[in-house]
């Protein structure tokens, strides 16, 4: 998680030093000029004339920003920049004197509740937590979907349900993905659907539709390859697959792959950075996988896509198969996978699959 801390004074600064040593690694400073000296220079410290630069800055890059001042100001200058509660970074408010950790912006999602508790803990703060379903201890759906790796399919039917579960109303789960199981009576009008498909019928007739987001994109381009070529490529077998393109949660490949703009640009589509592995780590990988002589002599890999696919999974601990398998085109390749929590084969998964979406049609 990378945080920034925000600091406008000297009392300020050495709060967001205590925060930072406690966070090794995810933190940066930015501190009013004027108060630069309060902190040693080096990595991860920042001065700043202007606070809506910074902002704004760290608006874009950041997925979190702690201010170490008042709530107001941490207000006023991120109201710009707002847009999405499925996008916007988690805004977290601290006072200088480190009495009070306040949530204020993307308490589920951007995860600024969380956040919270973790920073009160670390200064010995009051966690601040003004969510309707968290102060009442009421199911959240926004929390359910984020603690699962589910991506929310209507923001404004999850505002619903989420309404009725802080009025008291439960809201019972229906999965039919196998690591996630249903909770409660399906038999009320209101309630959640666990699907791979939007095309699945709905079970309430208020349903918030959850998709899993447990696809792997694996990737390789020759040198140089413009970056259009392959983003067509991935964006085509996903259609001729049925699989909806905002539940792909990564696109992997070989290190040596680190620095094509076609790999960079293809992950950012998706809203995620592109993962790498090295050719011993893909021939580590157990599997029936398409193999070249060709491709080994350049990478020192036989098959790039659909091993890093299952590099990917390893580095989980979880298992996987290939819906669809290496497919080439103008100078790249790719493969798709699908992410699981039972080890079983491919072969098998497929037709478990399959009965899935039979039963679903009758």
């Amino acid at each position: 998680m990378k945080i920034c801390l925000i600091c406008v004074s000297r009392r300020g600064a050495q709060l967001a030093q205590r925060i930072a040593a406690a966070m090794a690694g995810q933190t940066s400073i930015y501190i009013y000029q004027r108060y630069e000296d309060s902190l040693p220079a080096g990595d991860g410290v920042h001065s700043f004339s202007d606070i809506g630069e910074t902002v704004e800055k760290c608006f874009g890059d950041a997925d979190a920003l702690v201010f170490i001042c008042s709530v107001g100001i941490a207000v006023r200058v991120t109201a710009p920049y707002i847009r999405s509660k499925l996008t916007d970074p988690a805004v977290v408010a601290v006072d200088e004197n480190g009495r009070f950790a306040v949530s204020v912006l993307s308490g589920h999602i951007g995860g600024a509740n969380e956040l919270t508790g973790r920073i009160a803990h670390i200064i010995g703060a009051q966690p601040v937590i003004t969510t309707a379903t968290d102060s009442g201890g009421r199911f959240s759906p926004d929390m359910f979907a984020k603690e699962n790796d589910l991506v929310i399919t209507d923001m404004a039917m999850a505002k619903e349900l989420a309404a009725l579960s802080a009025a008291g109303e439960d809201i019972p789960v229906v999965s039919e993905v196998s690591y996630i199981d249903s909770r409660g009576d399906d038999s009320g009008n209101c309630g959640i659907l666990v699907t791979d498909s939007t095309d699945s019928p709905p079970p309430f007739e208020k349903t918030l539709f959850l998709l899993p987001r447990n696809i792997v994109l694996g990737v390789g381009c020759r040198k140089g390859k413009e970056p259009a070529v392959l983003m067509a490529l991935a964006e085509d077998i996903l259609m001729q697959h049925g699989i909806d393109r905002r539940r792909v949660k990564a696109v992997v490949s070989v290190d040596i792959k680190r620095d094509e703009a076609a790999v960079a640009e293809l992950a950012r589509s998706f809203g995620t950075a592109p993962v790498f592995f090295s050719a011993d780590e893909l021939m580590g990988i157990d599997g029936d996988f398409a193999s070249s002589d060709y491709v080994k002599a350049v990478t020192g890999a036989d098959n790039i896509c659909e091993r890093s696919i299952g590099a990917y999974a390893k580095s989980l601990g979880r298992s996987f198969w290939l819906i669809a398998g290496k497919t080439i085109r103008d100078g790249c390749t790719c493969a798709v996978g699908e992410l699981y929590e039972k080890r079983c084969k491919g072969e098998d998964r497929h037709a478990e699959k399959q009965d899935e979406k039979d039963d679903r049609g009758r």
